[in-house]
Parts: C-alpha cells; sequence; structure tokens
C-alpha cells in the first residue's frame, strides 16, 4: 500500500518502526517528505543527490505535472564517516551549505533546495 499511495499516517507509522529499531543508517536526511535523497559513490567520492520532487508526497500512484515548484527549506543531511572529509561541496555551487564533523558524521545544513543539487564529499 504505502508504494502505491505513500499516506501521510503509514508514513509517519513506517518511520517511527524504523526510528525503534535503531538502524545506524549510513545517511539520513531532516526535511520535508518531498525531498528525495540518493546515495552513490563514484571515483573515491560519495555523492548525495538531493530531488525536491515538488507537490509534496501524493495520495494516489500517479503523480502531477506542476508549473511551480516550492522549495524544500531546512534541510539537514547527516552521513556516517570514520574520517574526516577532505572537502565536501555542493553542485550548483551558488548553493549555500554549511557542514560539520564530529564524532564520525558528517552533518551538512542547506537553507533552501530548488530543484536538485548534489553534495560532494572527498
Amino acid at each position: 500500500e504505502y508504494f502505491i499511495g505513500h499516506y501521510p499516517r503509514l508514513r509517519t507509522f513506517l518511520s517511527d518502526l524504523f526510528d525503534s529499531l535503531n538502524i545506524s543508517w549510513l545517511a539520513r536526511v531532516t526535511a520535508s517528505p518531498r525531498l528525495e535523497m540518493i546515495l552513490r559513490k563514484k571515483e573515491g567520492k560519495t555523492l548525495v543527490n538531493l530531488i525536491n520532487r515538488g507537490a509534496a508526497e501524493m495520495l494516489y500512484p500517479r503523480r502531477v505535472i506542476a508549473a511551480e515548484i516550492s522549495p524544500v527549506m531546512d534541510v539537514t543531511v547527516t552521513i556516517q564517516s570514520p574520517e574526516k572529509p577532505k572537502s565536501v561541496s555542493v553542485v550548483p555551487g551558488n548553493t549555500k551549505m554549511e557542514w560539520s564533523y564530529a564524532e564520525g558524521v558528517i552533518t551538512a545544513q542547506l537553507p533552501r533546495i530548488d530543484i536538485h543539487c548534489v553534495l560532494v564529499i572527498e
């Protein structure tokens, strides 16, 4: 059912269930549910794609076409890393981002994501 509908109560239930399992996720994003995170490794770099799906989750199987997409605000991404990275950057370069590293965790904070950006961790 969730795969088809993404109903808010079911999404909340699943989120609470996963949180109760104390899973040590490699990466997590704290933001609106309309923001999708895709984690990739390429040429020794970790790439975190953040995609604004626009109209939030649909309550039915088909997605809508949107003329305007509201930005996703106040995004926090955490990534487990055994050592401090050499650099953390974001593409496109005009995207604002602050990052820190403490106790094996990279934390990146982005005030706004319009459509798509990629965190590049080296």
